[in-house]
């Protein structure tokens, strides 16, 4: 639903988006056959017992093959890394397109409705974080969709059992980044409100420095914005604790 909904809003960042899961299959693809033509070669002097000479002939031959699916490879992601910065940089100037806009009709007073400091905030640091949902989270998304699917087609034929039980492993994944995403959405909230507040509090601050010096109210400002540094500070270092256990519980699902 919230994908949706972000879809909407940007509905130019979509063939991007597909554009790089597109890449990264192809890619996947192409890994594949490396895979399935070393095997080959492997398993063939294994089982069949190929000498030394037939070996190394039969790697000769598969010489082309390997040179464009590492080619192909290498290629892909590329394509799909660029898609991806695509797919964020319309992301990112819709947003702020938005955000201008909407100041524009609001007019004059628009901080009545808006806080000035949010309006920079969400405009420029919100913005920027949609670089990793657009350009790497939602192509990531579905490709890890995508892949098993694959996967369980290209092996059910050679490996029915191994083939099944990677697929039925697939739900795990979503499982566990909803478990990991119960926890960040509230730290997350309160790292953004922080960083709202502070933000503000420096904004009036600079915008009032005359008054403030003018009724000697400085020191007292600076240690209010000190004590709401501090604030910040700890929900950054909660935010990037979080972020370092959700990498870790996903690597230990992987």
């Amino acid at each position: 639903m919230f994908e949706k909904r972000l879809f909407s809003l940007v509905p130019q960042a979509t063939p991007y988006i597909m554009a790089s899961v597109l890449f990264k299959w192809i890619a996947l693809m192409a890994n594949i056959t490396v895979m399935w033509v070393l095997a080959r070669i492997l398993g063939g002097i294994v089982t069949d017992g190929l000498s030394a000479a037939l070996a190394v002939d039969a790697l000769a031959q598969a010489a082309s093959p390997l040179a464009a699916a590492i080619i192909a490879r290498a290629a892909s992601i590329y394509l799909a890394q660029r898609a991806g910065d695509r797919a964020a940089f319309e992301a990112v100037r819709r947003v702020r397109s938005l955000v201008y806009d909407k100041l524009t009709a609001l007019g004059p007073s628009y901080t009545e409705t808006v806080p000035t400091a949010e309006a920079v905030q969400t405009s420029v640091e919100g913005a920027t974080q949609l670089q990793v949902y657009f350009g790497g989270y939602l192509p990531q998304l579905f490709f890890a969709g995508l892949a098993p699917i694959t996967l369980f087609v290209l092996l059910v034929g050679q490996a029915g059992l191994p083939a099944a039980l990677l697929l039925a492993c697939v739900p795990v994944i979503p499982v566990s980044i909803m478990m990991v995403m119960r926890n960040a959405k509230k730290i997350g909230a309160e790292y953004w409100g922080s960083y709202v507040d502070l933000g503000g509090m420096f904004l009036e601050a600079v915008q009032g420095l005359t008054t403030l010096k003018v009724y000697q109210a400085d020191r007292s400002w600076h240690e209010r914005i000190n004590a709401e540094s501090e604030r910040f500070r700890t929900a950054t270092m909660r935010l990037l604790v979080m972020q370092l256990r959700s990498i870790c519980v996903m690597d230990l699902v992987v």
